[in-house]
């Protein structure tokens, strides 16, 4: 399925946030220097409290990591993950 939204996400051109939680999905992206999935930041911000995405993005960063692989690690450990969907729809452990 999340290979499904990003082929969607990544037709649709330029991603212009339409409320607050895309404008924060755009800033995450902007910060994470990973403008080209802003969309997907914004789905996880559908599906996830603004609360948890922000951790994560901070937990990354205090670790001195600050781009989407380091970000998607300290969702995944916040969130208990331990196998995971990547943007571009491939399994990681």
């Amino acid at each position: 399925m999340v290979e499904i939204l990003s082929t969607i996400a990544s037709s649709r051109g330029h991603f212009k946030p339409a409320s607050t939680s895309e404008y924060l999905a755009l800033q995450i992206a902007r910060k994470l220097n990973d403008l080209e999935n802003a969309r997907e930041y914004a789905i996880l911000l559908e599906h996830y409290p603004q609360s948890i995405i922000i951790e994560a993005f901070r937990f990354a960063r205090s670790k001195g990591l600050l781009d989407k692989n380091a970000f998607l690690a300290a969702f995944r450990k916040i969130t208990n993950q331990t196998r995971h969907e990547s943007f571009s729809g491939s399994n990681q452990d």
